[in-house]
Order: C-alpha cells, then structure tokens, then sequence
C-alpha cells in the first residue's frame, strides 16, 4: 500500500470527550499518524526503549511486535510502524488538550463525530470514525487502547477478531460521512491454493525471489536457519527453495480465502476450516498442538490452547513425509460440545469425531470397543425409536437407525463435567 504524503497539521478533534486534562494529571498526547506519548513511528527499538527512560523491550504475541511498558508496537525493517497503548496504561490520553473518554466507546465516538455503526467482532466492538480514527473495546474491558500508524501503511497488528484486546487505530482515511459503513479489515486477504501458493509466496520460489518481495514482506530470520519470516508469513527453505508457506491469520485481522472457490476459511475452528477445503482428515493430536492434513500439501494448525490457527501450504513430498501414513478422508466432522449440530450419515460417509474416523457402517457395540470411545450411555433401540450412544464427556451422540442398526446421525451434545 502506499504512503500518502501526510499534512504537516496533526489532526486535532477539538469536540471534548471526557474534559481537558489538568495540570496535576499530565497525559501523553496523541498524534494521528505521528506519535503518542514519546514514543514516534519511525523509531527504532533502542530509541524507543531510551525514550521511556530504558524499559526493557519484550517479545510480544508475534514475530514483529514488541512490549516496552505499557506500550506495544509493530516493527517493519527494525522501525516502528505502530504505536499502540495497552491496558497496563494508566495516563490519560489526548488529542489537543482534550482527554479521551476511554471508558466509554459510544461517548468517545459522539465525541469525534463521523463515526460509523458499531460492528461486532469475535474480539470485542469496533467503531470507525472519520479522520482515520478507530475506537474498539475488548469483550468485559473497562477501556479503549489506542495506536497510530503512518498514513497510507498496512496494519500489520490492526484490529482482530480474536485478539485479546481490540485497539483503536488511527489509519489513512477520507473523511467518511456519519454513520457510514466502513471495512473493518484493512488487511490484504491472501489466497491459499493447494499445492502452489500462499498469498504472494509459491512453492518452489528461490531465496532470492522471496527477499525481492515488496516492502510490506520484510524478511527476517525464522527460528532456524531454514526458516524466514517474510512480513506475516514463515517460510521453510530446503535446498533453496521454498517448500512450506504458513499464515496465522487470526493474529493479523485478515481473511484467508481457498483457492478458485474464493470461499473464506474460518479462523478459529480447525474442523470447519476442514469442511470449506474439503478431502481431508482427521485431526491429529500432536506433541505440542493439533494438526489436520488436507489435499494438496495443505495443513492446517492449532498449537495447545492458542485459538489462533495455523494454515500453511507444503509441497506434497514433505506433506506425505510428515503424515506418515495414507490420508483418511472425513466427509464431514461432528462439533463437539455444539448442541443442536447433527449430521445426517448415508452413501457409506466417514464421520469425524475428533481424531477418530467413524464410518456409516459402524454398528452401536462399536464405539466403546472398536473406536476406544469411553463413558458413554447406550440406549438400545426400541421399535422404531433408533438406539444411541451419548459420550458427555466428549460432548457427541451416535444414532443407529440405519439399515442393520448402523449409523444414521451424529449429533453435538453439550460437555458433561465430572
């Protein structure tokens, strides 16, 4: 994206949101698109860190992203690209002399003007307001946090629906009229294509090609020497050459679409991303996280607790490798613990119920003994009422009312607790 030249003037809402700081109660002034407190884009870490009388910079939640008190900020080529206030932030914040109300979103937008409807994320609200200000309010936080960017640059840390506290952002913008709608995600969307590419990265390109990408794709060095991070990507290199590409898109905001289909994988459920790709199997509970293998030398991730995934393309070589074993195909995957999700069972499908494989033809005695699913209630079929197997514990019911007593449904149940 490219950077417009921006006005020498700072933007300055002079509508009061919450009453002029006074004299007792210094605050750090925000500037659009410049500064807030004495931190300013452009910096780099050292400066940051002796601008706030040297705190301590700390990895934050991703490769480019940085804590220095109660501050977080993005890094693009070892500068910062974004300047965000955190909960542990306790100073007002102003825009001239004014304090912002961040106690209230829907005041402090009143209090801007131009302001669009509230869209409701994952993460919290969000408000966009004219002037390139966006106003967000994690779910149950008692503030707003606020960042800038540089006029006319991507947001690499911009609002998510699934982080732990939605900023608001001061971004490049018109002057929107009131109420209007405005695109919550200004992210690039990255298409993944089985067996190719993933956003602008494919298969195959050499280290070289990879380092010449625009200057929204910095690369930087992995975890390993085989391992780059190009902006929001990590690439495996073997020989050279790419062999693995992966995004965690969670993280960054931003949409993930599936090849020529141009359908949206979902960000934070690794079986309905499953559904949208199609042909793959099931999930895999590895040391360190889960993992479901999906034609096309696609994987898809989910690392412990995080709730963020991890989709990544890999060629079908290391793919095969890895897997080591041939693909079970899943038609369709139960949601566990989601009552009311049924799926109806015919045409010999295979039902996914976590990493267990459950095919039409399974009878009721199988799924204790043969499919190792424990404490689980049967009820024997009874005329024409089907019989059933409800594992609470797994949060998922069996239905046996098919031809000889196979499956005919499974269906989410909610989680019994011990």
């Amino acid at each position: 994206m490219s950077t417009r030249a921006f006005a020498a003037a700072a933007l300055l809402v002079t509508t009061a949101l919450a009453g002029t700081a006074s004299a007792a109660e210094p605050g750090d002034a925000v500037v659009p698109g410049m500064s807030i407190g004495k931190l300013r884009l452009g910096m780099s870490e050292a400066e940051a860190s002796a601008a706030l009388g040297g705190l301590p910079v700390v990895q934050g939640w991703a490769a480019h992203v940085r804590r220095i008190g109660p501050w977080e900020v993005d890094l693009n080529n070892g500068k910062i690209v974004r300047i965000a206030s955190t909960p542990d932030h306790t100073r007002p914040l102003l825009i001239g002399v004014t304090a912002l109300d961040l106690s209230d979103l829907e005041r402090a937008a009143e209090g801007i003007g131009g302001c669009g409807a509230v869209q409701h994320n994952r993460g919290g609200d969000l408000i966009v307001c004219a002037k390139g200000v966006r106003l967000g309010r994690a779910p149950n936080a008692d503030t707003v946090t606020v960042s800038v960017v540089p006029p006319g640059a991507p947001l690499p840390g911009g609002p998510t629906d699934v982080s732990s506290a939605i900023r608001a952002t001061t971004v490049p913008g018109a002057n929107h009229a009131a109420g209007a709608r405005i695109d919550p995600n200004p992210l690039p969307v990255y298409t993944l294509r089985p067996g190719h590419s993933l956003g602008p990265i494919r298969l195959g390109m050499t280290e070289a090609e990879v380092r010449a990408l625009d200057a929204e794709h910095p690369v930087r060095p992995g975890f390993s020497d085989s391992v780059l991070n190009v902006g929001h990507f990590e690439v495996q290199l073997s020989e050279g050459r790419v062999v693995r590409v992966s995004v965690m898109p969670g993280t960054l905001g931003t949409l993930v679409k599936y090849g020529d289909t141009g359908r949206d994988l979902p960000k934070d459920k690794l079986e309905a991303v499953a559904e949208v790709i199609g042909g793959c199997g099931p999930i895999e509970h590895l040391y360190g996280g889960d993992r479901v293998v999906c034609p096309g030398g696609v994987q898809l991730y989910r690392a412990g607790l995080n709730p963020n995934l991890r989709f990544s393309v890999t060629a079908e070589a290391t793919t095969a490798s890895q897997a080591g074993k041939d693909l079970v195909v899943c038609d369709a995957y139960a949601h566990l613990g989601e009552a009311g999700h049924r799926i109806e069972v015919s045409g010999g499908q295979t039902i996914c119920v976590d990493s267990k494989a459950v095919p039409q033809a399974t009878v009721l005695g199988d799924i204790v003994g043969k499919l190792g699913f424990n404490t689980c209630d049967k009820v024997a079929p009874q005329g024409d009422q089907p019989g059933t197997v409800t594992c609470g514990f797994d949060g998922v019911r069996f239905v046996f009312g098919g031809a000889n007593g196979t499956l005919s449904a499974v269906e989410g149940v909610a989680v019994r607790t011990p």
